[in-house]
């Protein structure tokens, strides 16, 4: 491999890896909504970070959402 591709393929894995500043990332405490297949749950955050969102639900439950892969929001 030349140099050139070596630093052609190092720059592509670092923009696979990076984040995007437009993304949300709530806060401990936040609450949320996600809309999974026509239903609407909403609940308390627990943990966040840049990959994932723990929520606890209204209902009791707990799931994670990967942030940039599921669709939630903030709610005011």
């Amino acid at each position: 491999m030349y140099a050139s591709e070596i630093e052609t393929t190092s720059r592509s894995m670092r923009q696979r890896h990076e984040r995007p500043k437009e993304l949300l990332i709530p806060s401990i405490g936040d609450r949320v909504e996600v809309i999974r297949t026509g239903i609407s749950l909403r609940g308390q955050v627990q943990y966040a970070d840049w990959l994932q969102v723990l929520v606890k639900w209204d209902d009791g439950s707990s799931s994670s959402l990967r942030v940039g892969r599921d669709d939630f929001r903030v709610l005011e």
